[in-house]
């Protein structure tokens, strides 16, 4: 009987093992499978990256032959008709300073590109060639008789005047607050009843009702926690200003200043010397036009292109 179960035990293990086993080697395929798949997709990446590589170096071939071509030409248009080539460097010049002008408002640079066109074609003689001259010559003497606003010096100005606006004074107490001295008391003792009551309702009234007249209008009083915003405000409308000095906008510029003028004298004390230096300040800076003039040099750029036009084709 203990033979028999033995036996039974050792058929059931025999039989574990081989289930065990089974699945070992289906596993083992699996993986086996999914690295296989997983390997075909990256050799599949690095055959389509090898495949973009170069057709991205024949491209990039294809443009250096091309460049290589159009260096090659330009010599050889240098060594055959030096004149074009330096008219073409001129034009080059022209079309800088005319993007200066257009996107930067530097007239300096853009007069000094101007001058170097013309003294790229200095050597050159020839009816056309004067012709490029002339216009040339007119562009130069437009940006030196231009009247550009020193935009520098404004600046500098408008960060002095940001500096005393934190010092410009306020009051201290409101318009018409002097306490009035005591009035003696009248004696209403010896007054008949009626007469005390009429006098006592009309002293009532006067507390009640207050008119005041004033010849001037009064500065408004600014408690301690409105200066903080009154500052702010001022150098908020001064920022504003920079700003449209810096990009040209006149309107900008200018209302900034006149808001920041009528705030000081309204809310500052207008007896004192600062105030004033403000005030001042800020009506001269008024007068200052930021607005970048309207100059081009579209008269070059026509004359050239003229010229090319009119050049038989080579």
């Amino acid at each position: 009987m203990t033979e028999k179960k033995t036996k039974s035990r050792s058929a059931r293990l025999a039989n574990w093992g081989i289930l065990f086993s089974t699945l070992g080697v289906i596993v083992l395929l699996v993986a086996f499978y999914v690295a296989f798949m997983q390997l075909h997709s990256l050799t599949n990446t690095l055959q389509q990256g090898l495949t973009q590589t170069n057709e991205q170096l024949q491209q990039a071939n294809a443009e250096l032959n091309k460049q290589a071509q159009g260096l090659t030409e330009l010599r050889q248009l240098q060594m055959a008709h030096p004149g074009d080539w330096r008219i073409a460097e001129a034009q080059y010049l022209v079309k800088l300073a005319h993007e200066q002008l257009q996107f930067t408002q530097n007239t300096v640079l853009a007069q000094k590109l101007l001058e170097a066109a013309n003294d790229a074609i200095g050597n050159l003689t020839g009816p056309t060639v004067d012709v490029l001259r002339k216009a040339l010559a007119q562009d130069i003497a437009r940006l030196q008789n231009l009247s550009v606003v020193n935009t520098e010096a404004t600046y500098l100005r408008l960060i002095e005047l940001d500096e005393k606006l934190n010092r410009l004074p306020l009051p201290t107490q409101p318009a018409n607050s002097a306490v009035k001295p005591n009035e003696p008391k009248e004696d209403l003792s010896q007054l008949p009843w009626w007469k005390r009551g009429l006098y006592q309702t009309w002293q009532s009234l006067q507390k009640i009702v207050v008119v005041q007249h004033t010849k001037n209008p009064q500065i408004p009083f600014v408690t301690p926690e409105q200066r903080e915003f009154i500052y702010l405000n001022l150098h908020a409308k001064l920022e504003t200003a920079i700003w449209g000095l810096l990009h040209h906008q006149s309107t900008v510029y200018q209302n900034s200043l006149a808001q920041i003028s009528q705030w000081v004298a309204r809310y500052f004390v207008q007896d004192q010397a600062l105030t004033q230096t403000v005030l001042t300040t800020l009506t001269e800076m008024q007068k200052i036009n930021v607005q970048f003039p309207n100059v081009s040099v579209a008269d070059s750029l026509q004359a050239f292109q003229l010229y090319f036009q009119s050049q038989p084709t080579r």
